[in-house]
Order: C-alpha cells, then structure tokens, then sequence
C-alpha cells in the first residue's frame, strides 16, 4: 500500500495582493424631519401664490362689473332726464301764454312746490333742483285718455286734454295750463344712501294725475347712489335761436322769472357710484371734474366734486347737453 505524503505548503508571494469587495450602500428607509418641512413650505408657497392669483382675478372681475354696471345705469339715468326735459313745454295749444317749462334753483334740498319752487335746505353736495313742465295732446277730447307718447317720471302716460277750468288747483292759472309737472332732485334714502327721486302728480284716485299743480304728489326714486346733479341752461339772449351762454339757476333768477323763457338747452352732469365698493384701503378719492369752468379760476359746485364718504366706492361722471324741442322761440308761445 503505497501512501501519499503532501509536500510542504509555498508561502505566499509577496507581489500577490487580495481586493475586497465593497458592499452596496443601505438605502435610507424614510425621509428626515429637514425633508418633510422643506416640501411643507414649498406646498404652502404654492398654495398662497395659487390663492393670491385667484383673489386678484376676482377682485379684476369685481371691478369690471362694477364698471359696467356704472355704464348701463348712468346712461339709463341721462335717457331719462333728457327724455323729460325734450317733454318740456309741449303744450297743445303752443301760442296760449304759459309759464316757462322750466324752473331750477342750485344747491336746493328739500324742493317745495307752490307758486314758485323754493328749497327748505341746502342740497345734497350741493346738488340742483329741476321743475319740469308739460302737457298733452287733445285728439279726442277725453281728459282721462292717456297719450301714447308722453310719459312723466313715474313711467305714467300723461293726460291728452287739458283739465276744465273748475277742476284746477287755485294757486296759479297760468302754471295750471300745464296738465302735469315732474319734480327732479337729490336726497338721502332712509339708509343714507344718495338718490335721485322725482316727483310727479299722484294717481291715488286711478286717475291721470293731479295737475301740474299738484292738488296730491307721489315721490319715486330713478337711481340710487347718485351724489351730486348739476345743471346749467343755456340762453338765447338775442332771439336768433342759438345759445350765448350757459347759466346756473341762481344767475337766470337774479335776471328775473321771464329768462326762463329764454331757455334752449340744458346742461347736465351727475356722479353715480356703486352700492358695494372693493374693501382694499384705498388712498383718499381725487376730485372728480364735473362742467367746463366759463373762466379761469371759476368755482362752484358745477366744476369739481370731491367725494365726502365711501372712498372705496367706484364713481363715474355723466355729462350731456340736452337741447329743448319745445324752446318758447320755436312753438309761438309768448311766455
């Protein structure tokens, strides 16, 4: 039996090296508290930022609507009064003396109606007051036949004959051959809030109205948020059916009753402002220019408003001219 020996065991050679191999990294389980406040700030970023962009849009729409809403409303509010006042002076019977179909007074609160129009107190930011007289066709002799074109303030047809001498109002006979008169002025709402109201014989009796007397009148609001309704009437002064200048009421009173006579235009400027108004501070409102200064240096309530409240509310001026179809010169009429 032959038995195998093993030999002695070779030593290492020196040149001979042994590489470990690495073990791959543990990755992390979860992740750290520095991670979590970092995405928790960034998610709040965005969220203000989102919520910041959708706030600028909605207050943008806001003031677009508002704007609009201001547009529609004060060019719904000059139709109507140029509407009244192209009413002014329409009478049947164009050559029977008649008072002038128009009346004013400045800075007028409070109007009382009788012979003449007087103001209790001064009115609201210095706003006018504007009497307005007409009357109605006579086609089919029916006192309470309504025509089919004239309409006061209060959206009522006007009375087609004219109203029997024994019917009439004993205050003035020459203001009662108007069949009706319309009353324009500004006044605080029970809330504070500014409005332009009209007044206009009533129909409590289911009638046409009381006259222009107005033996009863009703009070109705056209607009709300109206501040200030300034007036000025333009003047023929030399009979050739133009315009010379554009005077307030208190300058065609001081020239005395028969002026009104003389007038052939009407120059209106109002402010109407909204209900709401954006609830961002605002810096306070500037003065808003109302009618053309006629020299340099003029003032007056007709020229500038300054807003006294709400100087967060939007406001708009409207400014027209309204020219008379019914001017004394061109109906005959000696008034």
């Amino acid at each position: 039996m032959i038995a195998i020996v093993p030999g002695p065991r070779r030593a290492a050679s020196a040149s001979t090296q042994v590489t470990a191999i690495p073990r791959p990294a543990r990755m992390p389980a979860g992740s750290s508290l520095v991670d979590a406040m970092v995405g928790l700030l960034l998610g709040t970023l965005a969220t203000g930022a989102a919520a910041m962009v959708f706030l600028t849009m909605r207050s943008a729409y806001a003031i677009a609507a508002e704007q609009r809403e201001l547009e529609q409303r004060g060019a719904a509010l000059l139709d109507a009064i140029a509407a009244l006042l192209r009413h002014a002076g329409w009478h049947p019977d164009p050559t029977t003396a008649l008072p002038a179909p128009l009346s004013g007074r400045d800075d007028c609160g409070q109007p009382r109606l009788g012979g003449t129009l007087a103001c209790d107190k001064p009115g609201v930011a210095g706003s006018d007051a504007l009497l307005i007289r007409f009357g109605g066709d006579h086609p089919a002799g029916d006192p309470a036949l309504p025509d089919r074109y004239l309409t006061d303030c209060s959206g009522y047809p006007v009375p087609i004959a004219a109203v029997p001498a024994e019917t009439r109002p004993a205050l003035s006979a020459r203001t009662a051959d108007y069949l009706t008169a319309n009353l324009l002025y500004v006044a605080d709402g029970a809330d504070g809030e500014p409005q332009l109201l009209c007044r206009y014989p009533g129909r409590g009796d289911g009638g046409s109205g009381g006259g222009s007397a107005g033996r009863t009148w009703s009070t109705g609001a056209l607009a709300r948020g109206v501040e200030t309704l300034q007036l000025r009437y333009g003047i023929d002064r030399d009979g050739d059916g133009r315009v010379d200048a554009f005077l307030r009421a208190s300058e065609l009173g001081a020239a005395g009753p028969g002026a009104w006579c003389s007038v052939l235009a009407v120059q209106i400027a109002l402010v109407l402002r909204t209900g709401v108004g954006t609830t961002a501070a605002l810096p306070p409102p500037l003065p808003l220019p109302l009618l053309p200064a006629r020299m340099a240096g003029e003032q007056g309530d007709d020229i500038v408003f300054r807003p006294r409240s709400r100087p967060n509310a939007s406001r708009r001026v409207f400014a027209t001219t309204v020219w008379l179809r019914n001017a004394p010169f061109r109906a005959g009429s000696p008034c």
